[in-house]
Parts: structure tokens; C-alpha cells; sequence
């Protein structure tokens, strides 16, 4: 038996116009599109700044970027616990057009809209 490979197939393969590369596409569009329908809503601008975007590429790999570009994305994604006041006795923020005062807050809570959307990944998203 014989097998003989073929560099210049596999690269076209692995590249973005390829089999595999239009396969990972589809999947992170998948996972983009999970990622928008798991975001919390306000004005709609973290849901909407979610993109995809091929961050690298090899002979053997493709690489791609799922990403909420706010800056308050993070905090959605992964919570931040409570909250106590620091530099004075207590924490004043408006609530609903009122003042409020308190010593802390519970925090804002995880969503993990980006890391459910990922870990739903399955084989027919590349299909």
C-alpha cells in the first residue's frame, strides 16, 4: 500500500476557503449567534458588538475569535460579587431615577453567555 500526501490539498483544506476552514466558520458563527441569544439586555449594545474573526492560522489549524467588544461585557460574563464601599461609609448610586445608600451590594450576578454559547459546541455545528 502506498499513501501519498498531498501538501498543497491539505493547506487548501485547512485554509478559510476550505473544507475545515468553512466548517469553523459555520461552528463560531454557531457559537457567535448562541452567545447573542444568551447576553443580557439593556440597550442591546453588547449583544450587538459580539462578532467573529479568524485571529490565526496554520498549517494544521484556524483559530477564531468570539468576542463581545464593550467593556462591560466581562462583567456580564463573569459577575462580580459583591460590592462594599471603599473610600467612604457608603456606596450612593441611582436606582430608577432615587438615590440609594448602602454599605455593599450583592454584586451583578454571572451570565456566562460567551462560555455557555462555547460549551455548547457540538459536531453538527461544523456541518
Amino acid at each position: 500500500m502506498r499513501i501519498v500526501v498531498h501538501r498543497g490539498e491539505i493547506a487548501l483544506m485547512m485554509s478559510p476557503a476550505g473544507e475545515v476552514g468553512k466548517g469553523a466558520e459555520r461552528a463560531a458563527g454557531k457559537v457567535r449567534d448562541r452567545a447573542k441569544e444568551g447576553a443580557t439586555v439593556d440597550t442591546g449594545l453588547m449583544r450587538n458588538s459580539i462578532f467573529t474573526e479568524i485571529v490565526g492560522q496554520g498549517a494544521t489549524s484556524i483559530v477564531w475569535r468570539i468576542q463581545a467588544n464593550t467593556d462591560y461585557a466581562i462583567i456580564q460574563e463573569e459577575g462580580t460579587g459583591p460590592i462594599f464601599a471603599r473610600r467612604a461609609p457608603l456606596l450612593v448610586f441611582q436606582v430608577g431615577g432615587r438615590w440609594v445608600s448602602t454599605y455593599s451590594t450583592r454584586g451583578v450576578p454571572a451570565v456566562h453567555f460567551l462560555r455557555n454559547a462555547i460549551e455548547a459546541v457540538s459536531a453538527e455545528d461544523f456541518d
